[in-house]
């Protein structure tokens, strides 16, 4: 082997060390930003969640707002009407 060929040899050998290392690199960033990702993704689905509790609370509130008086209050202080046909929608906020 000639000189010539060694550090062809040897220059191809430490690309190939630093192209593995960014790899490494890269699969732990990658790792942090799926995680990351992971994490508002989670946040979203509480904050469906919370929303369709929210609507079946309201649901239940404007039919026994039906019934009840002080609850119609309440609804219409906050902006809610309450129809006989329909339990409760949400006013102009």
């Amino acid at each position: 082997m000639t000189r010539f060929q060694f550090n062809i040899a040897m220059t191809t050998c430490g690309l190939s060390l630093v192209l593995v290392l960014l790899i490494i690199v890269f699969g732990q960033m990658n790792r942090s930003l799926e995680k990351t990702v992971y994490e508002q993704q989670a946040a979203i689905n509480r904050g469906a969640q919370s929303q369709q509790i929210g609507r079946n609370l309201l649901t239940d509130m404007g039919q026994s707002a039906l019934r009840d008086a002080k609850m119609r209050e309440l609804l219409n202080r906050n902006g809610y009407t309450i129809n006989q046909g329909a339990a409760a929608e949400g006013g102009n906020r």
